[in-house]
């Protein structure tokens, strides 16, 4: 189940990339060849893009310093990657919980120029956030099952 939603996240953020991709080309082709302004592109394109950052910053493998985890023996580094896992948990709890607080906030706001509400750009933040917890939490219990 777990392969599936990662290959479903991956597919959307390659997708997302090549809107985003033929957007930005369509908006310079409409500004300097035609010479049209298109202010929903310009819209849209944040939206995809915020949308994009929040999808893959769930899937990467986020930098961090591991010095301290080498360091120590096999139940202290249980006990470390339990309390990384707790922190970055109750930081992406936050977000969760902010993002829907933000989601009802903006919830008949609308774009100037796009028919959309302004909350689609908090529900990126909400689902990148709960999938980033989901993968991180399955990457936690990989790695204390291999330490067994």
């Amino acid at each position: 189940m777990l392969k599936l939603i990662q290959r479903i996240v991956d597919g959307a953020s390659a997708a997302l990339l090549v809107a985003i991709t033929a957007l930005a080309f369509y908006q310079v082709l409409a500004r300097y060849a035609l010479g049209i302004s298109t202010p929903w592109s310009e819209e849209l394109l944040r939206l995809l893009f915020v949308w994009l950052i929040l999808l893959g910053a769930s899937r990467t493998a986020h930098m961090r310093i591991d010095m301290l985890e080498q360091a120590v023996g096999r139940t202290s580094l249980r006990i470390l990657l339990i309390v990384q896992a707790v922190v970055a948990a109750a930081l992406l709890g936050l977000l969760i919980v902010h993002g829907l607080d933000l989601v009802d906030l903006t919830a008949y706001d609308r774009y100037t120029a796009l028919p959309l509400s302004v909350q689609w750009l908090y529900w990126s933040m909400v689902v990148g956030s709960s999938l980033w917890l989901i993968f991180m939490l399955a990457e936690l219990t990989q790695k204390l099952r291999g330490q067994n």
